[in-house]
């Protein structure tokens, strides 16, 4: 079932559609299994605020890499973006302790919904787990070790508040 059908018939306890920008289309190509994961995490994990993305390809994408699960094209998209209010690092750390998603990528080169820099946190529901920052348009992987795993936690040690 698609996100919006979901929402519509069951409903959020943490979101409001009118959080995403242009729902209709954005959240009727989205796994609702990731809408349901994330209003969890608001509820159950995260001690603050959180925002989906207003971008539309923040959650779903109908061209690109089919290997991207934004990917939207004869499937429904598995991943989503959003932005912590504040203590993106701590957000991030939470998403990871709550089990809930299997990729999860810390942004720190993106701007919010506010067009002024921030720190964009991607979470998807690929099997398996996998975690990865991005910094200056470059992606780091813990799992790969070496430099890597040290730049990874570097970029996340670094993190402060916009």
């Amino acid at each position: 079932m698609n996100a919006l059908q979901y929402i519509k018939k069951e409903g959020l306890k943490n979101f409001s559609l009118e959080e995403w920008n242009n729902p209709e289309w954005c959240l009727k190509h989205t796994d609702s299994r990731l809408v349901i994961a994330l209003d969890k995490f608001r509820s159950n994990y995260c001690n603050v605020g959180i925002e989906p993305s207003k971008h539309p390809e923040g959650w779903a994408r109908l061209t690109g890499s089919p290997k991207s699960a934004h990917y939207a094209l004869d499937r429904l998209s598995t991943a989503g973006d959003w932005f912590p209010s504040h203590s993106a690092r701590q957000v991030f750390l939470q998403a990871i302790q709550s089990g809930l998603f299997g990729g999860l990528g810390f942004y720190t080169d993106t701007n919010g919904n506010t067009g002024k820099p921030q720190y964009m946190i991607h979470s998807d529901l690929r099997s398996g787990s996998l975690l990865w920052v991005r910094h200056r348009g470059e992606y780091y992987y813990p799992a790969n070790g070496g430099e890597q795993e040290d730049m990874f936690w570097k970029v996340l040690a670094n993190a402060n508040a916009y």
